[in-house]
């Protein structure tokens, strides 16, 4: 009777660490990283509209630039070198929203 006891609670514990571990709440980092990149993105383009356009020397507005490139090329160091097709257009189109973004960095001259 306890073997019995002690079995069903051990499964059940076991079951309910897989559970928990395979759920769709589990977030990994890299989808973590793209919320981030989407808040931060969206801030950015609401400040720009509520200015009503581009400074580059506001404080605030290279703040979110760069907030932004960080969490942009944090994403691409975390992502390992890519296997197909889609994830190597993934993988450009991030290098080039990079790119982009240190183009507003740069000094105004």
């Amino acid at each position: 009777m306890k073997v019995m006891f002690l079995f069903i609670v051990m499964f059940g514990s076991l079951m309910f660490v897989l559970i928990r571990n395979t759920s769709p709440k589990t977030r990994t980092k890299e989808v973590e990283l793209l919320d981030k990149i989407k808040r931060v993105r969206r801030e950015r383009h609401s400040y720009v509209k509520s200015v009503g356009f581009e400074m580059k020397q506001d404080p605030t507005f290279q703040r979110l630039v760069n907030r932004e490139l960080y969490l942009r090329r944090l994403l691409l160091n975390r992502t390992p070198a890519p296997l197909s097709e889609k994830e190597f257009e993934n993988r450009t189109h991030m290098q080039d929203a990079i790119d982009r973004l240190e183009e507003l960095t740069k000094p105004f001259s």
